[in-house]
């Protein structure tokens, strides 16, 4: 029997899985079950009270709930058709017509979405602000009229914003699908008599409909939860969607109705993880098969006389997207007076006030530790995720993957609400870094598991198991095979996840007090004060940090795709006297 009990002693292995299984449980559900919590809960965070269904009550017999409700799926609904059509269009350039400078085209098209929202937003609330943006006064001195035409505070000029930004998104998700669609299919197709528009509508189009809808859901969710863009253009104009309401009734409404966003916050969650049950229903029971062991090569449209007024088109698009906003910007924080451009009022004297500015030294400084500490954890403990997902046999890697996913479907500005209630009373948390790298960890787990999990299955298991029959130790087998391995890729995970959370807004917005106020924040306090030319200096000076990030992570991908191209194992020699076998499908979980 003693025997027999030491036998089922759970190994060293897996008490670290069961380990990093309640970590990332206790991580992950704790501020979830805290969103409900306050939801339910009389008083604000860190008060007595009881619990109570009134703010359920009061939401849902309120119009306004309904008003934002409706404006929410409107608006988009609208920007992410547009938002499609524009990345269906970029994608269909790039890869199906003889269009001049594809390549500049294929670098360019996805530059917005590495562009953070909330600067794309400003940059437009400058060109087109109704009474003195300088795109309304260049287009009123042109045409003579006393007033610009255009109203970027108004659901147009929201779902234009929005649409800009996501195309991109988009673009990046379809792209593919254009890519590896055979062209025999649109050559069968025209050989049976239909023309080149005929076959896009009924070939082409419906096979690409898994990757489409597939894109235009994501970009749909991702839109729900967008920040910046209905902040800085709808907030001023009374147009709420589900985000600038939440930061309005916390932030501007007096006392804070913190009961409203709560509510609204779970709201959110509940349309969200309906929007993912979506997804996976229509794209789990279709099959489109459009790559086949034949060979196959993408089938390029002479577009004759169109090509340069269809690069046009393009050009068009990233003016818009990237050059003018940034362009603004830009140029805003080189003139004393926000809005007013003439030669006798260019100074330096912007730049020089911002960067001895002590409040941004201190933002700069809590951004830079935050973003890098948290990558830094993200990488250690999505890398021990993806192993145990990928590698091993753990009876829980499945809910362990699970949990992983999770906050995928909490948007910023929700789990930043919980966050508030989860941690507010835990001593030397609440009010310090602390608590946005807790947030910033929660938040980009998903992100560092879905890449590092995705490289890791790309390994052949054969290489471990090589070191292990060689006599290597499991630590010496992980630490001289899978990490040299992974190098490139844990570095490319590392980079995205400190972009993105050098430009994150949502997440830190309700988490910032005076004292570990990040950039982002402090950029939004800035414009919400009406200093739009320090506002300019920090966007310049934060997009400059992105780009660099940006140029590293370009970099350290390129060497990861490289690295994975020469690890896979080769294909054992073929005998003359038996069949060639076909590679095992056997997973490696």
């Amino acid at each position: 029997m003693r025997l027999g009990a030491l036998r089922q002693r759970p190994t060293g292995g897996t008490l670290a899985c069961g380990a990093l299984l309640l970590g990332v449980g206790a991580l992950v559900l704790y501020p979830t079950y805290m969103l409900l919590y306050g939801s339910l809960w009389s008083a604000r965070p860190g008060f007595p009270g009881h619990f109570t269904l009134a703010h359920y009550v009061a939401t849902a017999t309120d119009p306004q709930t309904y008003q934002v409700l409706l404006t929410s799926l409107l608006v988009v609904a609208a920007e992410t058709l547009l938002a499609t059509a524009i990345a269906v269009y970029l994608a269909w350039l790039v890869t199906r017509t003889n269009v001049p400078y594809r390549p500049l085209i294929e670098v360019v098209a996805p530059l917005a979405f590495f562009v953070p929202g909330l600067l794309t937003a400003i940059g437009w609330a400058i060109l087109a602000n109704p009474r003195n943006g300088s795109l309304n006064q260049l287009i009123a001195a042109v045409l003579r009229l006393e007033e610009g035409p255009i109203d970027i505070y108004s659901y147009g000029g929201i779902v234009f914003v929005m649409a800009l930004h996501s195309a991109a998104f988009v673009y990046l998700l379809v792209v593919p699908a254009f890519r590896n669609l055979d062209a025999s299919l649109e050559e069968g197709a025209h050989m049976s008599g239909a023309g080149s528009w005929q076959a896009f509508w009924r070939i082409t189009l419906p096979l690409l409909l898994p990757a489409l809808s597939g894109a235009m859901l994501l970009a749909f969710i991702a839109g729900l939860e967008a920040f910046e863009t209905p902040v800085i253009l709808g907030t001023p104009a009374r147009i709420f969607l589900f985000t600038n309401e939440i930061h309005y009734a916390m932030t501007v409404s007096v006392p804070p109705n913190v009961g409203r966003a709560m509510t609204l916050g779970v709201w959110l969650v509940v349309l969200t993880l309906l929007l993912v049950a979506l997804q996976w229903r229509l794209l789990g029971r279709r099959a489109f098969t459009t790559v086949t062991g034949k060979g196959y090569r993408p089938q390029v449209m002479d577009l004759g006389a169109w090509r340069w007024p269809a690069f046009g088109l393009f050009l068009v698009y990233a003016l818009l997207a990237v050059g003018l906003p940034i362009g603004q910007i830009f140029a805003t924080s080189f003139f004393r007076v926000f809005g007013l451009f003439s030669w006798d009022l260019f100074t330096l004297d912007n730049y020089r006030q911002v960067l001895t500015d002590p409040l941004l030294g201190r933002a700069a400084r809590n951004t830079l530790f935050v973003a890098g500490a948290a990558a830094t954890l993200v990488v250690l403990l999505s890398g021990g995720v993806a192993y145990v997902v990928v590698r091993t046999r753990f009876a829980g890697r499945r809910v362990l993957e699970l949990l992983s996913w999770l906050p995928w479907t909490l948007p910023g500005i929700v789990l930043s609400l919980a966050m508030l209630w989860a941690y507010i009373r835990v001593p030397g948390l609440y009010g310090t870094v602390l608590i946005l790298l807790v947030a910033y960890v929660t938040h980009g787990l998903p992100i560092g598991t879905r890449i590092l999990a995705g490289t890791m299955a790309q390994y052949s298991a054969d290489l471990e198991e090589s070191a292990r029959m060689s006599g290597a130790s499991w630590w010496t087998t992980f630490r001289r095979v899978v990490l040299t391995l992974l190098r490139p890729s844990l570095v490319a995970a590392w980079l995205l996840l400190a972009s993105i959370f050098v430009r994150t807004l949502s997440l830190p917005v309700m988490l910032t007090v005076p004292g570990n106020e990040v950039l982002s924040v402090l950029t939004l306090s800035y414009w919400d004060q009406g200093q739009g030319a320090k506002v300019a200096v920090i966007a310049m000076l934060t997009l400059g940090l992105l780009v660099l990030l940006t140029l590293a992570d370009v970099a350290a991908r390129h060497q990861a795709a490289i690295r994975a191209r020469f690890a896979r194992p080769a294909a054992p020699p073929r005998s003359s006297g038996a069949p060639a076998q076909a590679p095992s499908l056997q997973s490696t979980s």
